[in-house]
């Protein structure tokens, strides 16, 4: 099982990204300043929605150029 997280946009208050694995997709937006995350659509049963966003949350180390494209995998 694979998810794939794509940097959809950014701005100086929040970073989204688009999750993809198997058939589910959904967006996750991200909080810059208070390190904070929301998620729209559906996700993989796998894995909690607390841990997708955490993954999603920790791109914020990368603060001027955070990956563009980064994948996620188990199994």
């Amino acid at each position: 099982m694979m998810m794939i997280y794509t940097l959809v946009s950014e701005n100086n208050k929040h970073r989204v990204y688009k999750v993809v694995s198997d058939n589910d997709e959904g967006t996750i937006i991200v909080n810059k300043q208070t390190h904070e995350a929301s998620s729209q659509g559906a996700f993989s049963s796998m894995f909690s929605k607390e841990f997708i966003e955490k993954l999603a949350v920790g791109t914020l180390k990368f603060k001027t150029n955070p990956p563009k494209e980064f994948t996620y995998g188990v199994g």
